[in-house]
């Protein structure tokens, strides 16, 4: 339904303030229910990857007349990592949005209605090192920060830092967002607390901050066979 608003030729601008990337792991069994068709899990040692995204994007604006209206929320994303070597020569980097949050009831639903998001309100409470999620009775909180130092597993960086195509499929066509963006400079942090229930097998692998402002731009939706 309303799934000819997501193929409009609406794109975006905007800034990416304090992101923080908490990478996770779960068992592919516990999504298959919850992946539609064309929606394959890229898998490593069995296991599938979940980039879990926290950022604040401010100066958010549409390119073109309506340029003029700005704004800004609080997003987080359940990004799974997706073996797209079907639609692409590229090594994989693609994500499909498993749910998405703000607090903000009203771009949740305007999100919804005109982006790949799958945007939902939710509650979050968060600092900069500190953040809850609840949404019906579950939650996922995690802590960064504290005396360990900050280890991430090299091949993590590499995977994590080149996601930049978000697909998800409408009717019987499958659309894809190209995100672009200058920089993306990922630096490990430790990850001193992590739980939720939204997973059952859930494992933390890693987290990352990105330590500046970050301008990208979110392209209009295409179809990946055309």
């Amino acid at each position: 339904m309303f799934h000819w608003l997501k193929k409009l030729p609406l794109s975006y601008e905007g800034e990416l303030h304090e992101v923080r990337l908490i990478n996770f792991s779960v068992d592919p069994a516990e999504l298959r229910p919850l992946l539609p068709p064309g929606i394959q899990p890229l898998l490593t040692d069995g296991r599938a990857l979940i980039s879990m995204v926290h950022v604040q994007l401010r100066n958010m604006r549409l390119r073109g007349p309506l340029g003029f209206f700005r704004f800004c929320y609080r997003h987080v994303g359940f990004r799974l990592l997706i073996d797209d070597s079907r639609y692409t020569w590229l090594p994989p980097r693609g994500i499909f949005f498993l749910r998405s949050f703000s607090e903000q009831s009203l771009w949740a639903r305007l999100g919804s209605l005109f982006s790949i998001y799958r945007l939902e309100p939710a509650a979050i409470h968060a600092t900069a090192d500190h953040f809850c999620l609840e949404k019906q009775g579950r939650s996922l909180r995690y802590a960064l920060g504290g005396e360990a130092p900050a280890t991430t597993n090299p091949q993590l960086e590499v995977v994590v830092s080149r996601l930049d195509r978000a697909y998800a499929p409408l009717s019987r066509d499958v659309r894809y967002v190209q995100i672009q963006r200058e920089r993306w400079p990922l630096r490990p942090v430790h990850c001193s607390y992590f739980e939720t229930d939204f997973f059952r097998t859930a494992r933390l692998e890693g987290a990352f901050a990105v330590p500046e402002v970050i301008h990208y731009r979110w392209e209009s939706t295409r179809s990946v066979y055309s």
